[in-house]
């Protein structure tokens, strides 16, 4: 990403003036005006990327507040960490939560009986939902591990290739 570029996004993101006209933001009163939260550092991009991979993959609603929680509580990069639960999104749930849950069938050798209609959604939900919520964190744990060294590596070089040594 070019200075050009980062100066673009940096213009586009709300400023700390922007966000105290929000009545509803004030609810939160100084903890979205951290300045962690709003830097473009390795550390706090790469901890965004963490964060919002691994809420990405947590099958509950509201992924996005999650998100934003983790990311006040871990001094990470905010609008990266609630942007990427985007992840997840209306096309893409049902063949990653489908991998979830093969994942998770694999250490608990569990096999579905054949599908016999909306009848027996019941007796399906509880057969999945162990090995649906282990392999949603386990996809989640390396999204986020992976998501962390990629972020890190990618800003690294940014820097680098700036940066004159």
């Amino acid at each position: 990403m070019t200075s050009r570029r980062l100066r673009w996004l940096k213009k586009k993101l709300p400023n700390k003036s922007i966000l105290k006209r929000y009545r509803l933001l004030k609810l939160f009163g100084g903890i979205l005006h951290r300045p962690g939260l709003w830097k473009f550092s390795r550390s706090t991009l790469a901890k965004g990327a963490a964060i919002g991979l691994f809420a990405a993959f947590v099958p509950l609603p509201f992924q996005m507040v999650m998100a934003a929680a983790l990311a006040v509580f871990f001094s990470a990069n905010l609008p990266l960490s609630v942007s990427l639960v985007w992840v997840t999104n209306p096309l893409t749930i049902p063949p990653l939560y489908y991998f979830c849950y093969k994942i998770g069938a694999v250490f608990f050798a569990t096999k579905l009986p054949p599908y016999e209609g909306t009848t027996k959604m019941a007796s399906y939900l509880y057969i999945i939902w162990k090995p649906f919520l282990l392999g949603s964190f386990i996809c989640g744990t390396i999204a986020a591990v992976l998501g962390y060294i990629v972020v890190y590596i990618l800003v690294s070089l940014f820097l680098k290739r700036r940066l004159p040594i």
